[in-house]
């Protein structure tokens, strides 16, 4: 594994936390819940929801570290002519 993916998957696991909490978060505080059918519900609607959110997520941040790494590439080959 190689110095990118490390950062790749690093990135993943921040992203994905951090956006499912945020998810779940923003779900918590504007749905109300009054019964246990409701609550469950909600919970695993905001699980499914997260996971969405954090997948998409995820793939954007992996796709701005290969464009980072890109321009990167193109710089250092630039000046080393």
């Amino acid at each position: 594994m190689n110095k990118i993916e490390i950062a790749k998957r690093v990135t993943s696991v921040v992203v994905g936390i951090g956006t499912s909490a945020v998810v779940n978060g923003i779900i918590k505080t504007n749905v109300p819940v009054s019964n246990i059918p409701m609550k469950v519900a909600v919970f695993a609607t905001s699980v499914v929801i997260g996971s969405m959110a954090s997948k998409a997520a995820v793939q954007h941040s992996d796709e701005m570290i290969d464009d980072i790494v890109k321009q990167w590439n193109e710089i250092t080959k630039t000046e080393s002519k």
